[in-house]
């Protein structure tokens, strides 16, 4: 390669990107102005803005060339849906603005008389320390927790010019917003092509002997606790949607949490989904261990629970004895909930199988009617319906 070749391409760089678009995640970026803005950081070709990286620490924009204008400084914390107002400048020199918390600043040219105005705008990142050969990363900050911006995250990455606090507030509207202790947020372009894209990806092994609290191997762990009274909590909230800002889509596909269990050895034993019950409060009456609610009665699923063809050897659903081990109870019922349009009552129906093997049936208040027999009757059977222990 040519020696000027190679002094070439040192300097383009360590140069900013001097920006044809007004509005980039460049760092650095650059631009020449000419013109004054008619409203804010809105008219083609009189401001600069960059969309802060995640874990923006400092920003520092310089202004250069002779000019007569004025530059207002401008930053949002909601990815440019309302901004305030930094400092002006009016001559040429450096400045610097604490960005963390921000998403987006905007050298805006609200004054303009003659000259070019030149400006670059780039941001240091907050540092954190990495981790390296086996050696932990860790950090500290008081954090901020009022909803008057978004509190970006002390660790966080962005792919592609993906904003966390711009996707926050998509999904749960403007004025509302976070504190992150880690952030990380991927946009994937049209014509990708790799097989899979995680935001966060966790891969854990083990060949440890385990035992009961012996080498417990968890790829992703999540702990909530409630520290006061009327706190509110959750170990895990994820969210799936497919809401745009402008037109909708479709013929997308849409799956809130899959659970893939491979087995290819002879394991003592598998589960896919366990809820273990354990503390000993006071559980309140109507606690439910699997719910779906309708919270705004636009759409409503196909099925609410949906066995696939082929997915069990056995029983399809098995529900145990309505008490613990040491005494006669009957099964675990089946309620069935319906509403009267002109009362609004709730007369339900609720069945089960008594410690004789008999199916009752219970409807409304007071009213209970026991089927003796009707088990057998009904399914014939039953008797090679294998135990479960």
């Amino acid at each position: 390669m040519k020696p000027k070749l190679v002094l070439a391409l040192l300097a383009s760089a360590l140069i900013p990107a001097w920006a044809q678009a007004q509005k980039s995640f460049s760092n650095p970026v650059g631009a020449n102005i000419t013109v004054a803005d008619a409203g804010t950081c809105s008219t083609t070709g009189s401001f600069l803005w960059q969309q802060l990286p995640n874990n923006a620490g400092t920003t520092t924009i310089n202004l250069a060339g002779t000019f007569s204008a004025t530059v207002t400084v401008r930053e949002s914390n909601n990815g440019g849906g309302a901004w305030t107002t930094a400092t002006t400048l009016s001559a040429a020199g450096t400045s610097t603005f604490s960005t963390n918390g921000f998403t987006d600043i905007c050298a805006d040219v609200t004054a303009y008389t003659s000259g070019t105005v030149q400006v670059s705008i780039s941001t240091g990142l907050q540092q954190v320390q990495s981790v390296v050969s086996g050696v932990g990363g860790s950090g500290s900050s008081p954090g901020v927790f009022s909803n008057t911006q978004y509190n970006s995250a002390p660790l966080g990455w962005s792919l592609n010019g993906c904003s966390p606090s711009a996707e926050y507030q998509l999904n749960y509207g403007a004025g509302l917003f976070s504190t992150d202790t880690i952030s990380a947020c991927v946009n994937v372009p049209f014509g990708a092509n790799v097989q899979q894209v995680n935001a966060i990806s966790a891969w854990a092994t083990s060949a440890a002997q385990g035992g009961v609290n012996i080498a417990n191997t968890v790829a992703g762990f999540f702990a909530g606790r409630n520290k006061a009274t009327q706190s509110q909590v959750w170990a895990l909230n994820p969210l799936i949607t497919d809401f745009q800002s402008s037109s909708q889509i479709s013929g997308h596909t849409m799956t809130g949490i899959e659970l893939d269990v491979n087995v290819f050895g002879a394991p003592a034993f598998v589960q896919s989904w366990v809820m273990n019950l354990g503390g000993s409060g006071s559980v309140p009456l109507g606690t439910k261990l699997y719910n779906t609610a309708n919270f705004n009665n636009t759409w409503r699923a196909t099925y609410g629970f949906y066995q696939g063809r082929g997915t069990v050897n056995g029983v399809g659903l098995y529900l145990g004895s309505d008490g613990n081990l040491g005494g006669s109870f009957p099964s675990q019922s089946i309620v069935q909930e319906s509403t009267n349009a002109s009362t609004n009552a709730i007369p339900t129906t609720s069945r089960g199988i008594d410690f004789n093997g008999n199916l009752f049936e219970s409807q409304g208040v007071g009213t209970t009617r026991t089927l003796t027999g009707l088990l057998n009757s009904l399914i014939p059977q039953a008797s090679a319906v294998p135990s479960v222990s």
